[in-house]
C-alpha cells in the first residue's frame, strides 16, 4: 500500500505520541473509516454491489479455467 508522505511522517508523529506502532495506528483508522462508509446508506449499498460484482467475476474465472 502505498501512503503520501506527509501522511507518512504525521502517522509517525502521532505514533510516538499515542505509544503504538504504526501498523495498529493505521489499522484502527481504516477499521474506523469503513465502518463509517458502511453505516452511510449509498456507501453500504454501493460497498455491497462491488462485493456480489467480485464474486460473479470469481465465478466467471473459475468457469473458464
Amino acid at each position: 500500500m502505498l501512503v503520501e508522505v506527509e501522511l507518512r511522517e504525521r502517522l509517525s508523529e502521532y505514533c510516538l505520541v499515542t505509544k503504538q506502532t504504526q501498523e495498529k495506528a493505521a489499522n484502527v483508522a481504516i477499521r474506523e473509516m469503513l465502518e463509517r462508509c458502511e453505516s452511510d446508506p449509498l456507501m453500504k449499498s454501493r460497498i455491497d454491489r462491488a462485493k456480489t460484482l467480485k464474486a460473479e467475476l470469481e465465478a466467471l474465472q473459475v468457469e473458464i479455467k
